[in-house]
C-alpha cells in the first residue's frame, strides 16, 4: 500500500465497535472523500462482504495513482467516482442508490457539507449508519469556510430522525466526528414562522 498521510487509524477504535454489527453483513458503503483510499481499505477489510462507492475530485494525479494501486486488489469491491461529491451523489440519488453506510469527509465549507449531509441522508437505509467528519477542522476560519455549520444545521435539523451513536463532545479524542444511526425517514414537521 502507498500512502502519504493518515487521517484514519486514530480513528478506527470509535467506528469499529459501532460497526461491530455489520461486520459479517454485506454491506453497501459511500465514502465521499476518499484521497488515497486508507480509510475505505480499513472498512473493506474489517467488513469482507462489504462494497464500496468511492468519491473524490482526484485533481491531484499522483494521489490518483495511489488509489487506483491501493484499491486494486479489492477488485469489484470498489467503485471509483471521479468528481465534485455534490454532483455525484445527486447522479447515484437520482439512480435511487442506497447505503448502508455513509461517511462524509469531502466538503470543507458549510454550504457543500450541508448539501451532502442532506444526499446522503436521502440514500441512507433506515437502520444505516452516517459518519460525519471535520467537525472540528479549521476552527479559526470563518464559519463560511469550514465544513461544521454546515453539518451540525442538517443533524439539527434531522436529529429527530437519527440516534446519536457518538457526539464530539463525549469524547474530546475524536470531537471532530459525529456518527449517528437513521431511525426513520421522517422530515421534521415544522411551521413557517408568522410573517
Amino acid at each position: 500500500m502507498e500512502f502519504t498521510e493518515d487521517w484514519t487509524t486514530n480513528k478506527l477504535d470509535l467506528w469499529l465497535p459501532v460497526l461491530a454489527e455489520m461486520r459479517d453483513e454485506p454491506t453497501d458503503i459511500l465514502e465521499a472523500g476518499t484521497f488515497e483510499g486508507r480509510s475505505a481499505i480499513a472498512l473493506l477489510d474489517y467488513m469482507p462482504k462489504s462494497r464500496i462507492t468511492c468519491i473524490d475530485h482526484f485533481k491531484d494525479a499522483d494521489v490518483e495513482g495511489r488509489f487506483d494501486r491501493n484499491m486494486a486488489a479489492y477488485g469489484d469491491r470498489v467503485t471509483k467516482r471521479k468528481g465534485s461529491a455534490v454532483v455525484i451523489m445527486e447522479q447515484l440519488r437520482r439512480k435511487h442508490a442506497s447505503y448502508d453506510l455513509i461517511y462524509l469527509d469531502c466538503a470543507k465549507e458549510r454550504t457543500g457539507a450541508f448539501i451532502v449531509s442532506a444526499l446522503g441522508w436521502h440514500m441512507l437505509k433506515v437502520g444505516g449508519i452516517i459518519i460525519w467528519d471535520d467537525l472540528n477542522w479549521q476552527k479559526t476560519r470563518n464559519p463560511a469556510r469550514r465544513a461544521e455549520p454546515g453539518s451540525k444545521l442538517f443533524i439539527k435539523t434531522f436529529w429527530r430522525s437519527m440516534k446519536v451513536l457518538h457526539h464530539p463532545v463525549s469524547n474530546p479524542r475524536w470531537s471532530g466526528q459525529l456518527i449517528a444511526r437513521k431511525v426513520s425517514d421522517d422530515w421534521p414537521d415544522y411551521e413557517l414562522p408568522d410573517m
